[in-house]
């Protein structure tokens, strides 16, 4: 089915007014997916890093564990 975009975190967090947001989506299959987004550059690097403890406490592979926000072309942090 694919994961979760950007542009979906970034909607449902400004909704809510949050300045983090962390998704996790599980397929029916089991397949683990998750998206963060923040605010700012700060916020997004905290989000991150939220996302890679969860991903370490589910037992994803530590490959997997290192996850950096994208780097955003454009000034809508």
């Amino acid at each position: 089915m694919g994961g979760i975009k950007i542009k979906e975190a970034k909607k449902i967090r400004e909704k809510f007014e949050f300045s983090h947001l962390l998704l996790l989506g599980v397929d029916e299959d089991g397949t683990q997916h998750i998206a963060t987004h923040g605010k700012s550059k700060t916020n997004a690097e905290e989000a991150a890093t939220m996302g890679n403890q969860l991903k370490k406490k589910l037992g994803w592979p530590a490959k997997d564990c290192n996850t950096k926000p994208l780097e955003r072309k454009c000034s809508n942090w």
